[in-house]
């Protein structure tokens, strides 16, 4: 019964990984840009004064997202020190 729950469990491990594998390319920049959403973060888990109840502690957060498009029309998420080195017309290195 381990070993089984262990098998499937690194079949999905691995499954995982393959998701996020990077192809490297090299695009010529288009467009470039940057987005800024509010996200409510659980930061910790307390038990509510009156139930004793787990209760989530969340603080608000900006998360930003880094985008570029290539001559050919395709959005790539690319990390912020990436997109500062974005030029428009220029070649990037990226991973899709």
């Amino acid at each position: 019964m381990t070993r089984v729950f262990f098998a499937v469990l690194a079949a999905l491990l691995l499954a995982g990984c393959t998701v996020l594998t990077c192809v490297p390319a090299t695009i010529v920049v288009a467009e470039m840009q940057q987005q800024e959403r509010l996200e409510s973060r659980v930061e910790s888990v307390r038990p509510h004064p009156v139930s004793g109840r787990p209760e989530a502690v969340r603080r608000d957060a900006v998360e930003r997202s880094c985008w570029v498009r290539a001559a050919d029309g395709d959005w790539t998420p690319v990390d912020e020190t990436t997109w500062r080195r974005a030029e428009r017309g220029k070649p990037l290195d990226v991973c899709r």
